[in-house]
């Protein structure tokens, strides 16, 4: 039985943190080439993986909170992630999310982020998240509009030129 902790639910998913019972689903997630088109290269094997959730729990531990398993209910199964990341380049918590390709396009991303929005705000009191996307993902440009996030301009990221989205706290 995995006992990690859940964050938020959706009608459709369960948000908790990652374990390292995870590494297969997470290499299976961020090996994808189509999951990673405009995030970074896949990585390569499962002990990149491991290393991956060993960082995701320092983040847990040292900000409290993270990037978290998105958890399919009707399966059981690991579906993507989703979550927080204090990204000290720009001094601000950015947000994601990955789902494998067959959960795209059936409105999932906009559920888990407007519930992460909720986490965000109400139990962690942050005030402002951005969103950092790479101008031809149109898809994800799309799910943070519907979630309420506003295009502030384009900006230039470890090289690269990228959108940034924004919401706050009303």
């Amino acid at each position: 039985m995995n006992m990690t902790l859940t964050i938020f639910e959706t009608p459709h998913v369960s948000v908790r943190e990652w374990s390292l019972q995870d590494v297969d689903s997470y290499f299976k997630l961020a090996a994808n080439p189509l999951v990673m088109r405009y995030i970074s290269e896949p990585i390569k094997d499962p002990l990149q993986a491991l290393e991956a959730i060993k960082r995701r729990h320092r983040d847990y531990a040292t900000r409290g909170y993270g990037r978290y398993a998105v958890v399919e209910k009707s399966s059981g199964k690991v579906i993507g992630l989703t979550g927080l990341r204090y990204d000290s380049d720009i001094d601000c918590v950015d947000v994601a999310i990955w789902l494998l390709p067959d959960y795209w396009g059936n409105g999932l991303g906009t559920e888990i982020l407007i519930e992460c929005f909720s986490f965000c705000f109400d139990r962690l009191a942050l005030k402002r998240v951005v969103g950092i996307v790479d101008p031809l993902n149109g898809a994800s440009k799309r799910i943070l509009e519907k979630c309420g996030m506003i295009f502030l301009g384009i900006i230039d990221y470890h090289g690269e030129k990228c959108e940034l989205y924004s919401i706050f706290k009303i």
